[in-house]
């Protein structure tokens, strides 16, 4: 008996695995089809989130590096998870979004990190992604600039306030919002 519960609850595919995992806490939220979890949960979402990607994993990156890539976790844990994704025939490529030179010059190193991983790396002026009013209505509806596509079958956000810290992230398959990251992808 118990057993045929626990599989009418197991997930049938990486994204209700991830359902499964955090729309249990009571720290996270699950509301049709999008868990979301607090700012203290965003690096182990990420960390499972991408964890899961099997094929691909095409992220516009625009949280601060000081948050995030030049921190010790950034620059080890996170470049050792995309490593191991690499090894396993995940094709992982990243888009920075920057706001200056200045700052592209900070994500340098960081960029070149993941290229001698394998990662497939881009730098993109944010100045030029809005220039098209396509561009800036989709990424108005993603509530975001900072968007991952997995697999091409649902979509990690990294949630951040108009200083851009981090303030949490999400997971959907939602079509629509998958169809908005795929565009500006």
């Amino acid at each position: 008996r118990l057993r045929s519960i626990v599989e009418s609850i197991a997930p049938v595919d990486v994204f209700s695995e991830l359902a499964l995992i955090y729309g249990l806490r009571a720290t996270s939220r699950l509301l049709q089809g999008t868990v979301e979890v607090s700012k203290d949960q965003v690096w182990d979402f990420w960390k499972d989130c991408i964890s899961r990607a099997r094929t691909r994993w095409s992220v516009l990156t625009y949280t601060k590096a000081e948050d995030t890539w030049n921190l010790g976790w950034g620059s080890t844990t996170a470049l050792a998870i995309q490593k191991e994704r690499i090894a396993n025939g995940c094709h992982i490529e990243r888009i920075f979004l920057v706001d200056s030179q200045e700052e592209l010059e900070k994500l340098y190193e960081t960029a070149e990190q993941q290229r001698e991983i394998g990662v497939e790396v881009y730098y993109l002026f944010k100045s030029k992604l809005l220039a098209g009013q396509h561009c800036r209505n989709a990424l108005d509806s993603l509530g975001t600039s900072d968007i991952a596509v997995a697999d091409g079958s649902w979509v990690y956000r990294t949630l951040l306030n108009s200083s851009r810290d981090m303030v949490g992230a999400s997971a959907t398959r939602n079509q629509d919002v998958l169809k908005k990251a795929e565009f500006i992808l």
